[in-house]
């Protein structure tokens, strides 16, 4: 039997417990593949059919995505040769990445961050936001980002019953971190007063504390009609407001300044480290390669 790339998927699936968006990263991948590569099969296909391809793709995409496509086609081709499910004993996929440059790390200065406070308070003082309601809603899950550092998909994911008020910390359930380990981050006195409101908006709506934390959908519909705020809703938020302020602004973006604005006041890694919740002090580290200024203050130690 000449299994299809999507049957040894399933079967990849079914064998592996893996994320909702791990997922839909491999059926993403898989989907581009036989897309573009119909002939093709886990048995028959050749290094040479997968050099051919990446000669195309990387007419559209760059290094860094095609080896990400290269990682998780390697996984799946694995997969199958250990299994017995491939009669092969090569894998293809072997030894086809390329070397990329790391990308620059980007994250917002001073300047930006205080025309963000600025557009901030305008907003909370006109309440004039056409696209944004409610307008406390949106500057809560802006300061949320600013000062936790939180991924996107951790942020949608809490809970009511994950902020800790009394204890001043938010729990991270391990689920959702890349390492699938738990952590704790502390609440910021800037940020309470925006969860204390956000609380108690979910108090008057009788929420249960298994209910989604931040959730939009909440306060702007019928209990009836609310369905989970989704992640395309928070991009449309930061869309708005990249916008308004005329420069990118993003939650990764905010987690990259979270991690620069901790080397650059304590020297202490460790501590940033424990806050974005890295696994390895080597993930932390490439927030000081990729900073100019904090290079710039080891010369002048010399």
């Amino acid at each position: 039997m000449n299994i299809s790339f999507n049957l040894l998927l399933e079967s990849f699936f079914a064998y592996h417990v893996l994320r909702e968006d791990s997922q839909m990263t491999y059926k993403k991948i898989i989907h581009y593949f036989v897309e573009s590569n119909q002939k093709l099969s886990p048995e028959n296909i050749t290094t040479n059919d997968v050099i051919e391809w990446r000669k195309r793709m990387l007419a559209k995409i760059k290094p860094v995505s095609w080896n990400t496509y290269a990682r998780h086609l390697h996984a799946l081709i694995s997969f199958g040769i250990k299994q017995k499910i491939l009669k092969r004993t090569d894998n293809p996929f072997s030894k086809v990445q390329i070397k990329s440059d790391n990308k620059s790390i980007k994250y917002l200065n001073s300047y930006q961050i205080t025309q963000l406070e600025i557009f901030m308070k305008e907003c909370h003082l006109n309440k004039k936001l056409k696209f944004i309601k409610p307008i406390w809603f949106f500057i809560t899950i802006v300061k949320s980002f600013q000062y936790t550092g939180m991924r996107k998909r951790q942020l949608l994911n809490l809970k009511i019953q994950d902020i800790k008020i009394n204890e001043g910390i938010i729990f991270i359930d391990g689920i959702y971190n890349k390492n699938h380990k738990s952590h704790q981050i502390p609440i910021s006195s800037k940020l309470k007063p925006h969860l204390l409101e956000l609380i108690d908006k979910h108090r008057e709506l009788s929420s249960s504390i298994e209910d989604q934390l931040f959730n939009i959908n909440c306060f702007k519909y019928q209990k009836t009609q609310v369905r989970k705020m989704s992640v395309y809703q928070i991009d449309a938020i930061f869309r708005y407001l990249s916008k308004n302020v005329d420069f990118k602004v993003s939650p990764h973006r905010f987690r990259h300044t979270v991690a620069t604005t901790i080397l650059k006041n304590s020297d202490n890694i460790y501590m940033a480290q424990k806050i974005l919740g890295h696994q390895s002090i080597r993930t932390t580290m490439q927030y000081i390669e990729h900073d100019i200024e904090l290079l710039r203050n080891g010369i002048e130690m010399i």
